[in-house]
């Protein structure tokens, strides 16, 4: 039987305190990866960003059906 998956789509939040995706969806879907690392918490992302980020800030998360399955937290700086 082939398994038909529907599409995955992006989108760029607004900022760490962006209502759509806060510290409660960006843990969860931490919680189901492989990876237990603090620097990939939103705290530390948070801090991190306040202390060090410039340019602008690009928190991409993907999506499957509504429900998070990726997020990469990038910035551009510059051309």
């Amino acid at each position: 039987m082939t398994q038909v998956l529907t599409p995955v789509t992006t989108r760029v939040l607004t900022s760490f305190e962006d209502p759509t995706f806060g510290p409660a969806q960006w843990e969860e879907l931490l919680a189901r990866g492989d990876t237990n690392a603090v620097n990939l918490t939103w705290p530390f992302q948070r801090a991190w960003w306040t202390s060090f980020g410039r340019g602008t800030l690009l928190l991409t998360v993907a999506e499957r059906d509504g429900r998070a399955v990726a997020l990469a937290p990038l910035f551009a700086d510059g051309g």
